[in-house]
């Protein structure tokens, strides 16, 4: 004990510093992953496809080909597409934006809860973790969401009820902040209900009774909002049997009637934790332990801020019992860092007992959490996915034209966005004209009437056992030559000729 209040400054000094190297590695991280450039894939080409036919009022309306995002994330978007373009990194240039100031809005909000020197290891996972830096450069309003959801908890513990402010400045702050989020953010609402409990808590204990009508007139201009994005807009989407087929896995059991729905309910809570500390079972464990002691903590101590942390958590949970949100990871990236929140005042908890031995423990289980979970790697290879290009120009080197090829129905929206909208889109003119199936195409109807070498396209989004199907029935007219599948990443490129012009020497199976 008397060793660490010797050091405490040099080690307060030291933790600062490793903080701000630790952000500067995460900025790093995804300015990699942005210069890396991948192709965009279905959800981002179909996201374009939308900014390219509409013009600002449009993007109101509910969006064509099943997609699903707010009309301010649009109109940036528009924008940025009509100053630099419609190539990969104008449009992924606000997600990348929105993923370093994740960082330090959460450097921000875990300073004004008193989280000091063992910020190192929230901030780490903050800043190091898959999903967190992934989505940080995608053409998707998962970062952005998660990012405003942030800025709304710590503009509430900035200007919230018992800071000095005039009634007529709160209506007006939080009645601009709140219609903000709202068209800015689909989930804000649960922050937004959230930040309203917070409110109401403040107007109660600390006296201030004359901002009960200012809140409720502000919660009312909130509610009128979300009522008429949610009836225009949200409405139809949730309801639709796409959204709900699609996500069924992702909704929670409300009332559980055998043990296989309290397995699914504990999995899909047990995956949120797991996205929050890492996939290995101890770090579950360890991240458990430290949200719950987080929490208790936050209660035991009266800090107000539980409520602002944890409701937005809890909503979403029950809007996914309720069949009205999905859990499935891409889209509750927003509570990951209000999880780290609550997982960071519990490590500090543990952090500020005063002994060596205790000091030395949580660093080993930081560094073993670390090492199993972070995106290093992207400084050695390429995180690619479904690299469409990949196949256009193994096509290109074999001679083929557009005529010749066939693009499955999970890869038309690349296709189209590659030769028709993107800034480079010349170089694949060549390949223009190609035949877009689509999910019912009668793959041996199609095929019994090719004549010349084929080049059937796909780039993943369907499982093998798919791609088996459609295998086999081609085969009923073509004979497979030649196939292209990288290792990196998943696209794929079948050549087929049809048998009857096929010599038995060509006929590769």
């Amino acid at each position: 004990m008397q060793l660490i209040e010797k050091y405490r400054p040099h080690l307060s000094r030291f933790a600062g510093i490793l903080i701000w190297a630790i952000i500067l590695v995460g900025i790093i991280l995804r300015l990699v992953l942005f210069f890396q450039n991948r192709n965009l894939i279905i959800d981002e080409a179909n996201i374009v496809r939308n900014l390219y036919e509409r013009n600002f009022l449009e993007l109101i309306l509910p969006l064509k080909y099943e997609q699903y995002a707010p009309p301010i994330f649009l109109w940036i978007e528009e924008l940025l597409s009509l100053i630099f373009g419609y190539g990969e990194k104008a449009l992924r240039l606000y997600p990348l934006l929105s993923g370093i100031a994740l960082m330090f809005l959460f450097r921000a909000t875990m300073r004004r809860l008193g989280v000091g020197s063992s910020l190192w290891l929230p901030m780490a996972l903050m800043a190091f973790t898959y999903l967190l830096i992934k989505y940080s450069v995608e053409l998707k309003q998962y970062i952005p969401d998660a990012m405003i959801a942030l800025l709304l908890v710590w503009l509430a513990l900035k200007k919230g009820i018992d800071s000095a402010q005039s009634k007529v400045k709160f209506i007006l702050f939080w009645a601009i902040a709140g219609s903000l989020a709202i068209w800015s953010s689909m989930p804000s609402v649960f922050t937004l209900a959230a930040i309203g409990f917070y409110f109401l808590l403040q107007v109660f204990t600390t006296d201030r009774r004359e901002y009960f009508v200012p809140l409720i007139l502000v919660g009312g201009i909130w509610l009128l909002q979300f009522g008429i994005y949610y009836w225009f807009i949200l409405k139809p989407q949730v309801e639709s049997d796409y959204l709900q087929g699609y996500h069924f896995e992702y909704f929670l059991y409300a009332t559980p009637d055998n043990m296989d729905q309290w397995k699914h309910n504990y999995y899909r809570i047990k995956e949120i934790i797991n996205n929050i500390g890492g996939y290995n079972p101890t770090s579950y464990y360890i991240t458990s332990f430290f949200i719950l002691l987080g929490v208790v903590s936050m209660i035991i101590r009266r800090n107000r801020a539980v409520v602002l942390v944890s409701l937005p958590i809890l909503f979403t949970l029950i809007a996914a019992a309720l069949n009205q949100y999905t859990l499935i990871d891409r889209v509750i990236l927003f509570i990951l860092p209000l999880g780290l929140i609550l997982f960071g005042v519990g490590f500090n908890e543990v952090w500020r007992i005063k002994f060596v031995v205790v000091k030395l423990l949580l660093i080993w289980m930081g560094v073993f959490m670390i090492q199993n979970f972070n995106m290093f790697w992207l400084f050695e290879r390429k995180l690619g996915f479904h690299e469409i290009t990949a196949g256009f120009e193994y096509i290109k080197e074999k001679g083929g034209e557009g005529s010749q090829v066939y693009v499955h129905h999970a890869s038309t929206p690349t296709y189209i966005y590659y030769t028709e909208m993107h800034p480079d889109r010349e170089q694949y003119s060549m390949l223009t004209g190609a035949h877009k199936l689509t999910w019912d195409t009668d793959y041996n109807q199609l095929t019994s009437s090719i004549r010349d070498t084929a080049y059937f396209l796909y780039t993943g989004g369907f499982p093998d056992h798919e791609r088996d199907r459609l295998t086999s029935t081609i085969e009923k007219n073509m004979v497979q030559v030649d196939y292209f599948r990288p290792e990196e990443w998943i696209v794929f490129v079948y050549t087929y000729a049809p048998k009857v012009n096929t010599p038995d020497s060509l006929q590769v199976r």
